[in-house]
């Protein structure tokens, strides 16, 4: 597996394969092998040759949860939703636990135009996992693809009240009013409203000023149909009409708080703030829900690149609902996108005062962190002071936030950075959300001053299956997050940023290094770290000077999780339960990797008993 990973990040797609091909016919009975394999050759595109390997693979363990998903994840990765949809149903009758098997199919549904079995599916799912927040959120999509608004702000009213201390942050719809769809027009509409989906889908507009005019008619007292009218209006350019069709609108539903947000909206993108404002607040006063109205329009500005007018939407609202979660998180989700960072901080700041233990806003709070440390020491070489304990921390907080920040990552992934978040601490390091490829690559960094990093031959650009922008050294040497939404900036420039960021982080970790004061962790996911790696891997540090190390690994027979092994003075081994990345045992152990932290820090000598 380890010459697997080598190839792999390399590029050599070839030299993988061939490794797998010979792990295989030497672990015939090891599944893991198979889904590494298939997720090879579905990487290359060969995707019949993946679904090849499944299927056989499938045969001969029926039961393995990760091949099934891996051959429902062929089918979604083409594009096929007919047949993605019929393998994630399989894995959702083998394996009622899988969670993510109800979301993909969820999505296949809607791709296939299935809105009312999307929603049967998920309405299911959301029973069936109350605390899956991803389900749930799909669960308010289901009813905005219906354009069932009131029923999207009755789910999402009900997911703010149950998530309001675990995962607030991640409640973010696109547009409370994007995609309107169909009402009880009747069979004789049903024709009507199909043409006009289309009409709006292709943006023939004169054609759906006509045929919303049709569909009006049948369904007069329809708000929904008429808001399609008055967007077929604008989008055509006959904004008297649009003009006087919402006029209308308002007149006979004062109270629809759809009509009412379309009118305040109107003043806000024809530039008139003072009428906008004016809108606005009639609809606050009005709608003692309209800051979950207000959120979701911030975020629906955000999203179509209209950050300014967003941010003023938003203050209007916290003025009037300072404690307003939804309104605060979207407030610093603006700055983020405007990669105001300092800003970003403060405002996430004032988002985790109202819900401290909120994972998620801790997370954004440590990314805006991160970015605005990073962002000062390229302005003046040096980073700003490490980030303020969360205010009003407890001493326990305080003391374990001391113990992360006497520690530095050195890979094989961002796991131990996410560790140190969970802790409170946000330093920057070189790899704290990056990896090497491999501990022999790392080695090999140590012992040549890590000069191939940054080299602009080799560093690209790519996005991760997240929506993410990541950074790889061709050769396999650095894979790192930027924690940048792919296609937000120039990409060239951006680049040359990242690069930029490299040297930085490279200078400071040989700093560090040189300075002796922290001790660094290696984690390897994949295969233990053995005892003569640990020690190469030392080796490498004291070049720089009497350097301390601990290796992680998972726990393996009598080397239970939570414990240390002291090989020397400056080398340790600890041991972990699960790792974030590891098919054996996923999962992230802060318990486990705290304990770790203390009592490496308790066993190694004074000097690196952390910083000064």
């Amino acid at each position: 597996m380890r010459l697997i990973q080598l190839a792999q990040a390399s590029g050599d797609w070839a030299g993988a394969l061939q490794q797998w091909r010979r792990a295989a016919d030497q672990l015939p009975d090891a599944q893991i092998g198979a889904t590494v394999g298939a997720t090879l050759l579905r990487q290359m595109d060969r995707h019949e040759e993946s679904d090849a390997v499944l299927l056989q693979a499938a045969a001969q363990f029926p039961q393995s949860e990760w091949i099934a998903v891996a051959y429902a994840l062929n089918a979604q990765d083409v594009g096929d939703a007919k047949e993605a949809l019929r393998r994630w149903t399989k894995v959702r009758e083998q394996f009622p636990h899988n969670a993510y098997a109800y979301a993909a199919s969820a999505a296949a549904l809607l791709r296939l135009g299935q809105a009312d079995e999307c929603d049967a599916l998920l309405k299911d799912a959301s029973q069936r996992f109350p605390e899956h927040v991803d389900i749930c959120v799909h669960f308010v999509n289901a009813a905005l693809f219906r354009s069932d608004v009131y029923a999207a702000l009755q789910r999402w009213l009900d997911l703010e009240r149950r998530f309001a201390k675990g995962h607030a942050v991640n409640l973010q719809i696109a547009s409370l009013f994007a995609g309107q769809r169909t009402d009880d027009s009747g069979a004789a509409g049903a024709s009507i409203n199909e043409a006009l989906i289309d009409a709006e889908t292709r943006g023939d507009w004169p054609t759906a000023v006509r045929l919303g005019q049709e569909l009006s008619a049948l369904v007069p007292e329809s708000v929904s149909t008429q808001l399609r009218c008055f967007n077929a209006y604008c989008m055509s350019g006959q904004r008297d009409k649009a003009d006087q069709l919402l006029s209308s609108v308002m007149s006979r539903s004062p109270k629809d708080i759809r009509a009412a947000v379309t009118y305040a909206m109107m003043a806000q993108t024809q530039g008139d703030w003072a009428e906008a404002e004016r809108r606005w607040c009639a609809l606050f006063a009005a709608f003692a829900d309209a800051h979950v109205v207000a959120a979701q329009v911030g975020a629906a500005l955000r999203e179509a690149g209209r950050v300014q007018e967003s941010n003023d939407l938003l203050r209007r609202a916290i003025e009037i609902w300072p404690d307003a979660a939804s309104l605060r998180i979207n407030y610093a989700f603006n700055a983020d996108a405007a990669e105001d960072w300092t800003e970003a901080v403060r405002r996430w700041d004032a988002a985790s005062r109202l819900l401290p233990d909120d994972e998620s806003i801790s997370y954004c709070r440590g990314t805006a962190i991160w970015h605005a440390n990073i962002n000062s020491g390229l302005a003046d070489g040096k980073p700003a002071a490490a980030a303020a304990p969360r205010q009003g921390a407890a001493a326990s907080e305080e003391e374990l936030r001391d113990v992360a920040l006497a520690f530095e990552s050195l890979g094989d992934d961002c796991e131990f950075g996410l560790i140190q978040r969970k802790a409170g601490a946000e330093p920057i390091g070189l790899f704290r959300f990056a990896g090497a490829g491999s501990v022999e690559n790392m080695i090999h960094l140590l012992n040549t001053g890590f000069e191939a990093l940054g080299d602009p031959k080799y560093t690209r650009l790519f996005v991760l299956p997240n929506g993410e922008y990541g950074m790889r050294d061709e050769r396999g040497f650095y894979i790192v997050h930027t924690f940048i939404k792919a296609g937000s900036v120039k990409e060239e420039a951006f680049l040359q940023q990242q690069i930029r960021r490299i040297d930085f982080l490279r200078r400071k970790l040989i700093e560090d290094l040189a300075n002796c004061e922290k001790i660094f962790v290696y984690k390897s996911t994949i295969t233990e770290l053995t005892e003569q790696q640990a020690f190469n891997l030392n080796r490498g540090l004291l070049r720089y000077g009497p350097n301390v190390l601990l290796g992680v690994s998972l726990e393996n027979g009598d080397r239970r999780a939570g414990t240390i092994l002291k090989l020397q003075d400056n080398v340790m081994l600890g041991f972990v339960d699960k790792m974030m990345h590891s098919e054996k045992a996923p999962g992230l152990a802060p318990e486990t990797w705290f304990k770790l932290l203390r009592d490496a820090r308790a066993a190694a000598r004074p000097k690196a008993d952390g910083p000064k």
